[in-house]
């Protein structure tokens, strides 16, 4: 499991994933839609998501 949008949440989506693991990501579909604000949060936002098989959302329009 990896929480947040931290560039260590990318890392242990990156690690978890090529070992076979299922990474699931907690705080998942919180987006600003802009990838330069904020900075880098919002890039570790997409490539987690894009990383993670299991997405948990703290609401309904998280996606």
């Amino acid at each position: 499991m990896v929480h947040g949008d931290t560039v260590s949440t990318l890392l242990g989506v990156m690690l978890g994933k090529p070992m076979g693991m299922t990474v699931c990501h907690v705080e998942a579909g919180l987006r600003s839609f802009n990838y330069l604000n904020p900075f880098p949060e919002e890039l570790d936002r997409v490539l987690t998501s894009r990383l993670a098989r299991v997405h948990f959302s703290p609401n309904e329009w998280a996606w």
